[in-house]
């Protein structure tokens, strides 16, 4: 009996790790209007495919494709919020440069925050803030 219940919580613990595994590397795209730095890269304009790798141990690395080029950004912060159908990239301005500061995914109901040189008053800065919608596939 005892070893029927350690098969079914193995079975159990294997299904949800291959669910979330599958529900979490699924890539969406966004088009990318301007020149942007994300964590150490620099992505010029255009469309890019993002997959949010499977987390085994923090930090969670985030992969951003771009003309079959990969670069690899990590949070800074990862927070839960409220699942929706809205995702979406918060870019920000730094000295007429931009940067991606948040990459908030509605189905998952993860908000990725990334680093960004010291701007301006807060205030100032999310006035200027620019917001590029992600899709869904490639």
């Amino acid at each position: 009996m005892k070893l029927s219940w350690t098969i079914k919580a193995a079975v159990f613990a294997a299904a949800t790790f291959c669910f979330a595994m599958s529900a979490s590397s699924e890539p969406v795209s966004f088009d990318l209007p301007v020149q942007a730095h994300w964590g150490m890269s620099t992505l010029p304009p255009g469309h890019y495919t993002l997959e949010v790798d499977p987390a085994t141990s923090w930090p969670q690395t985030i992969s951003v494709i771009h003309e079959g080029q990969k670069r690899w950004v990590s949070p800074l912060v990862q927070q839960a919020q409220e699942d929706s159908n809205r995702s979406y990239l918060v870019l920000v301005p730094v000295g007429g440069t931009y940067f991606v500061r948040e990459y908030n995914s509605g189905p998952t109901g993860k908000r990725y925050t990334f680093g960004v040189p010291k701007t301006a008053p807060k205030a100032q800065t999310a006035s200027a803030t620019t917001s590029v919608p992600v899709t869904r596939g490639y």
